[in-house]
This record gives C-alpha cells, structure tokens and sequence, in this order.
C-alpha cells in the first residue's frame, strides 16, 4: 500500500479535484466527522476513527472508536492508523475549518511527520500544500503562485523555475520572503537542506 488518502473534518475544505486521485490500493480513512466530505464526494473511507460523535454514516463501514475524553484529536489518531499500515505516502483532505485550534495543530503534525522522513500533502481545491524536508518536483503553469514558509525554524532553500530564485538561501522562520513566488515554467525543483518548509502552489 502506497499512500492513504485521510479526510479531516474541514467544514471550510474545498475537496473538488480530489476523487480522480484516489486509486483502488489506496487507504482511505476518515476522522470522525471527515466521513461526511468524503461522503459528499460519493466516497466510501476503508474505516472512521475517531470518539464518532459526529459520525452518521453507514454501519457497514469499519469503525474504530475512541472516548470522547483522550490525548489525542481525530487527525492524530486517523494519520497513527494509517502510519502502523506502513504507507509511504499521506493525503490529507479538509485542512480547513472554523476551527483555528485544529488547523495550527494540524500544520503542527504534518511539520513534525515530514521531519521524519514521511511525505505528506495536503488538498485544498486548486491549492496543495506540501511539507518538505528533502526535494520535491512540481508541475504546473507559469504564472502559477508558489509561496515557501519555514515551519519551526529558519530553513535554507534553492529553487528552480521560480521567478525569484534562492541559492541555498536562508528563509527565516517568522518573516514572509517567501510568499508569493511565481512559476516561469512548467516544472519546478525545490530542495530543503535544512528544517522544514511549507509549500503552497496556486494554480491559477
């Protein structure tokens, strides 16, 4: 199994786009109340983690259930399963919500499982969001909108295919340099060799 798609409950999610990407080998979970957008795109979850009280879904589908009392959010508990199954890859799906506290731990996660060596992405409509602690290649158009935020620490960057480009250049973490680059072809390379950088491409 090569990566699990992992739908959060982003009541502000715009997961258009998402249901051509899901292959039959996928792993498809659901953090509690993530079952309903996954469900709003005509998908089934593989199984619901999560204390389920914002489940409604099919008794069919495997659950695994939590006390609503725990040290860990949904999120965590769902990417935990999904991590002991030994996928290679993570995409989460309904980042977005009206709940900031869930978002910013949710950054949080993804930052520290990219620190391991996992690769995870995120979808957002036309936005996806990748945390980068080695190489990554896009595919885009020029005019695309890229912008690279350091996540915990400063982060030392080269970039190809970038209107402003950096050389091993330091983005400090806290300081905004790095929105809003542009993409002047249709492949770009990013390279990280230290720390962990958020990439967020636009398509336009």
């Amino acid at each position: 199994m090569k990566q699990a798609i992992i739908f959060l409950n982003g009541d502000l999610a715009d997961a258009s786009g998402v249901k051509q990407e899901i292959k039959k080998t996928d792993l498809v979970i659901a953090a509690d109340g993530g079952s309903k957008l996954a469900q709003k795109l005509g998908i089934t979850p593989d199984l619901v983690v999560g204390d389920l009280d914002s489940y409604t879904g099919s008794k069919k589908i495997k659950t695994i259930p939590y006390p609503k009392d725990k040290d860990f959010t949904d999120s965590e508990l769902a990417i935990d399963y999904a991590l002991k199954q030994k996928v290679k890859r993570l995409v989460i799906v309904g980042l977005l919500g009206r709940r900031f506290d869930h978002l910013a731990s949710n950054l949080m996660l993804a930052a520290t499982l990219a620190a391991k060596g996992i690769k995870v992405e995120a979808v957002e409509g036309k936005q996806r969001l990748y945390f980068l602690s080695s190489r990554i290649n896009l595919e885009g158009n020029p005019g695309d909108i890229v912008s690279l935020t350091p996540l915990k620490s400063n982060v030392k960057v080269t970039t190809r295919g970038l209107k402003w480009k950096l050389q091993g250049s330091t983005l400090k973490f806290g300081y905004g340099r790095g929105v809003s680059n542009v993409m002047t072809a249709k492949k770009v390379s990013l390279s990280v060799r230290r720390g962990i950088l958020l990439v967020v491409h636009s398509r336009q």
